[in-house]
């Protein structure tokens, strides 16, 4: 129900955002999502659930941890993860999370993130 609700609500970003969407980048991350559905859900059945809630929070704690290393120095990089392999990667962890915990969206903002993705493309992708 609550994945259901979440596609009604991304219809209007889509729409909005349709010109900036690279349909190879979103073929890619679902195909890598399909493959992690699968693993989502052994996760969710054979893995603790504080296992996993703690090392997805140590993760998000060391990600913070970067960004906020890179605002304070004040530094402009290049674009992270230039291959389209990552696209697949991505999408697995997408399928993984979605699957388990329906949080699918944190790790493709990660990752879009990582690659400067303009914000209007970042929307219509997610």
């Amino acid at each position: 129900m609550i994945g259901a609700l979440g596609l009604i609500v991304a219809i209007p970003a889509v729409i909005r955002h349709r010109q900036q969407i690279d349909i190879a980048v979103v073929r890619r991350l679902v195909i890598g999502s399909l493959l992690g559905v699968p693993v989502g859900i052994a996760l969710m059945t054979y893995v603790p659930t504080t296992i996993v809630l703690r090392t997805l929070a140590g993760f998000l704690i060391l990600y913070d941890s970067y960004n906020r290393y890179q605002l304070h120095r004040h530094h402009v990089q290049q674009q992270h993860l230039q291959s389209h392999h990552w696209d697949y990667l991505a999408g697995i962890i997408s399928g993984v999370m979605g699957s388990a915990y329906n949080s699918h969206g944190v790790p493709v903002v990660i990752y879009g993130t990582l690659k400067k993705w303009p914000v209007a493309s970042l929307r219509g992708i997610l």
